[in-house]
This record gives structure tokens, C-alpha cells and sequence, in this order.
């Protein structure tokens, strides 16, 4: 995965090549990365008021509270967070509210899927 990142010319072509290496299904891969973040590598979100912190952090939006492992460092790298995205993703793309909202789990517009066409995306640079 870390050579993957050296040779992409952004963070969709890095994800996209994750997912053909991991034999997972390109667009629900990319799709919910960019549904949860839009593929902002310093994404926050899910503030919790009662610890003061935002839980989900990073592109992939891991939540470091349901996940200790990962640190805020871990999760705001694109190969780090990619790394575990794609151990969670094995053990079932139901972790993201994007990817059940993609994959017809949810009736829910959170991440935006039903009011955008894929073509109009504009794709985040490595630099983000």
C-alpha cells in the first residue's frame, strides 16, 4: 500500500488502486471514502460534547473511540488510515454510514449520494 501512495496522482487514484489490489469493489471503496470525508485527509467529524473531542477523524472518518487503536495520527495519514479502512472493509463495509447508505442499507442522504452525479465530483489532490 505504501508504494501505491508514492506512484498516485491523487487520493482517488490511490484509493482506487487500494481496492483493485484488495480485489474489493472499486467504486463502493472510493465512493464511501469520499461520501465520508470527501476524501479530506484532515476530515473531523462526530463531535462529542462530553469528551470534548471529535470522535471520526481523517478521511476515512475511523471513530477512535469504537477503534483505540488508531490514533489521530494514524487516521489523518492517507496509507495508515488506508491500511486499517481496508482491515475493517474485509471484516464488513457496514463500518461506514456511507457505505451502507451506498449499498442500499440505509434510505438516509447523509453522505450526499442521491443529489450528486459521480462525474461532477471534483477529487481531492494528494496535497489536502
Amino acid at each position: 500500500i505504501d508504494s501505491l501512495w508514492k506512484d498516485s496522482e491523487s487520493v482517488k487514484d490511490f484509493i482506487k488502486s487500494v481496492a483493485i489490489l484488495e480485489g474489493f469493489n472499486v467504486d463502493e471503496f472510493w465512493l464511501t471514502a469520499y461520501g465520508e470525508s470527501k476524501m479530506n485527509l484532515k476530515a473531523k467529524g462526530d463531535f462529542d460534547k462530553k469528551l470534548g473531542i471529535y470522535k471520526s477523524r481523517g478521511m476515512w472518518q475511523i471513530n477512535l473511540v469504537a477503534h483505540p487503536d488508531v490514533t489521530i495520527k494514524c487516521a489523518e495519514d492517507p496509507i495508515c488510515s488506508t491500511k486499517k479502512a481496508v482491515a475493517l472493509w474485509k471484516d464488513t463495509p457496514l463500518h461506514w454510514s456511507c457505505a451502507r447508505e451506498l449499498m442500499g442499507f440505509s434510505d438516509k442522504n447523509f453522505c450526499g449520494y442521491k443529489s450528486i452525479q459521480i462525474k461532477d465530483i471534483n477529487f481531492a489532490s494528494k496535497e489536502n
